[in-house]
């Protein structure tokens, strides 16, 4: 794909589900800055869309298909990619939902970059193939399963002069110009990070679909950890919020010794991160010893330690 052909081609990206969802997104959106990728709105015309699925629940699915089918509905001509949960849980009904041109798994998340690029790359080749009015079905890609997820150790391929995301933290009243300066106002004014830390749940309850669409439970390490948020600290953000689909359940792959009590005092000895807040915990997970990392004004005083069923047959 040609380099200035990038440079000129918007993107926008929507996302349901929990914080871990979005934390991907961010990725998925700084990723595709990083590669030459212009941000817009969700709301206004790109031409690539990216929808991040969930389907904890069959309103999570018909959220997804509605979020779809208007991506379609705003810009038919664009590309249409779905990733995320539901996706990953059934990428054939995904990729027969109508404008749909990629899907990806959860586990592909990483590769969705260049997954959008070599699908740039054959329309421009080949604009015919893709309208075919007279062909009976029509075949979409589905993404085969990896090892890899978006906020694993993997470095971003950032150019060596390209400047670091800023967040825009001027009043909305401050600017009054175009459109599309309005929208990167709109998606860049957050100063909040989600961070995931960890992915993943070896737990196998009942009434849970998440392990089966997240995977084995894994966790980054606490050095990949600690240079994320340092750059994100450099770069204006104020507050980090540590998530995980079972974050109680942080161990570092490189060393499983180590909880994420160990990740919170590094962050809090080798970064300049103003706030850290950490997201849901099991009740089980938590250390009291954590509690004294508590004393220190920067990590936010707020616990969310969920309730489960006291039935052992639900939670077997």
């Amino acid at each position: 794909m040609a380099e200035n052909s990038v440079q000129e081609t918007t993107f926008a990206v929507t996302t349901l589900g929990c914080k871990v969802n979005q934390a991907d997104s961010e990725a998925i959106s700084d990723q595709m800055s990083a590669a030459g990728f212009e941000q817009r709105d969700f709301n206004e015309p790109a031409d690539v869309y990216i929808v991040n699925t969930c389907t904890v629940t069959h309103l999570g699915d018909r959220s997804s298909r509605q979020l779809i089918a208007q991506a379609q509905r705003r810009h038919p001509d664009a590309l249409l990619v779905v990733t995320g949960c539901y996706a990953e849980l059934n990428p054939q009904a995904v990729a027969a939902l109508p404008g749909v041109d990629l899907v990806i798994s959860n586990t592909g998340k990483d590769t969705l970059i260049q997954a959008i690029k070599d699908r740039m790359d054959v329309q421009e080749q080949a604009p015919a193939a893709l309208t075919l009015p007279s062909s009976p079905t029509r075949t979409l890609p589905v993404l085969p399963l990896d090892t890899h997820h978006i906020g694993s150790d993997g470095t971003l391929s950032f150019q060596a002069a390209e400047e670091e995301p800023e967040p825009d933290n001027s009043s909305p009243l401050a600017s009054n110009t175009q459109v599309a300066e309005q929208a990167h106002n709109r998606i860049f004014s957050r100063t909040r990070v989600q961070m995931k830390v960890q992915d993943g749940c070896d737990n196998r309850c009942t009434y849970c679909i998440v392990p089966y669409v997240r995977g084995k439970s894994r966790s980054r390490s606490i050095a990949s950890v600690v240079e994320q948020v340092q750059r994100k600290a450099r770069a204006g953000y104020q507050e980090i919020v540590l998530t995980g689909i079972h974050l109680g359940d942080y161990h570092p792959d490189d060393d499983e010794q180590l909880n994420l009590g160990d990740l919170i005092s590094s962050l809090l000895r080798d970064t300049e991160i103003p706030r850290i807040r950490v997201s849901s915990l099991e009740p089980e997970d938590f250390r009291l010893e954590w509690l004294d990392l508590w004393q220190d004004p920067r990590m936010c005083r707020h616990f969310h330690l969920p309730m489960q069923s006291g039935s052992d047959t639900i939670l077997r």
